[in-house]
């Protein structure tokens, strides 16, 4: 008897059983859940057909995907969660395509992304949380337009960010983690509710 484990698929065969799957889905789908944990998959196909999708969640944790322009074909996104962890991803698509985003969760820890997506495109975000813990984002962009932010939770550990960018923030409530050696609280937003330092 033999004890080999399954072998993945290649690429190319992985990217069309995925196709594949994405048309036979029901065209009424509100909300999908993607794990592509460990995947060794290249691009995601177009997800143009699922059009009423309004709450997407995407885990890529040690996937070889490298961009994921094919969720702006979901315009009616509402709630948008990526778990970049450890992926390939260099770039996030741009938020001008979801016009009705109004909550993003973006966990980049450990990622190899180094811009945030501009967050002036989605003006009527109300939740955004981001962990860059670890991550290779180099700058922290302003938040002053987003007027209706309600609560913002971000975590900074293992970064040199700073927090004056943040500082004019206008949400309601912010949860911050940060180093304990942080060099000042001063820039420290306004709305500060919580605070971990670690």
């Amino acid at each position: 008897t033999s004890n080999t484990l399954p072998v993945a698929p290649p690429p190319e065969e992985l990217n069309a059983i995925f196709s594949t799957l994405i048309t036979r889905l029901p065209a009424t789908l509100t909300a999908l859940t993607l794990n592509l944990t460990g995947s060794n998959m290249q691009t995601l196909p177009s997800m143009s057909v699922l059009h009423n999708v309004r709450d997407l969640t995407l885990v890529l944790k040690d996937a070889e995907l490298t961009n994921l322009d094919s969720i702006r074909g979901l315009p009616h996104l509402q709630v948008l969660t990526l778990n970049l962890n450890t992926s390939k991803i260099k770039d996030l698509p741009k938020l001008n395509a979801f016009s009705e985003l109004t909550e993003l969760s973006l966990d980049l820890s450990t990622s190899h992304l180094i811009n945030l997506p501009d967050f002036t495109e989605v003006k009527q975000l109300q939740t955004l949380s981001l962990d860059l813990k670890n991550s290779t984002v180099d700058h922290l962009p302003e938040f002053i337009q987003l007027e209706h932010l309600t609560k913002v939770t971000m975590n900074l550990l293992g970064t040199h960010l700073t927090l004056k960018p943040i500082r004019a923030m206008h949400a309601e409530k912010t949860h911050l983690t940060i180093d304990h050696n942080v060099d000042s609280l001063e820039d420290r937003p306004a709305s500060l509710h919580e605070l971990d330092l670690k």
